[in-house]
């Protein structure tokens, strides 16, 4: 997996020094899932990254703890080739494929938004 440039740009920048700890984890999940579901290729709708990310985060299911325009920041910094047009699609950035083991012992593959 390729190295996230999440480490500390964001954190250091984006928030106060009360708010350290909780940027820092947020920034960590963010990170996480970038590295798993998202490829620098491609393009897809930021609505679509967003649901994703809070489908598979519980604890950020709401913009109250975690708000879109955090999450774009986190994105960018993940990928600074990321580029965002005025109607909110991403290019540069897509989201995977997720592969799920079916009944049997071949895999499918299952495009989950």
């Amino acid at each position: 997996m390729p190295q996230n440039s999440l480490s500390s740009s964001v954190c250091h920048n984006a928030c106060g020094s009360q708010l350290h700890l909780l940027c820092c984890r947020s920034l960590l999940t963010a990170a996480a899932f970038a590295d798993r579901r998202l490829q620098r290729s491609g393009r897809c709708h930021e609505s679509e990254v967003y649901a994703a990310f809070r489908r598979t985060s519980g604890k950020y299911r709401s913009t109250d703890t975690l708000s879109d325009p955090t999450l774009r920041d986190m994105v960018r910094n993940w990928h600074p080739g990321v580029e965002r047009t005025r109607t909110g699609y991403l290019k540069n950035v897509s989201l995977r494929k997720l592969v799920t083991p079916s009944s049997s012992n071949s895999s499918s593959v299952r495009s989950s938004v």
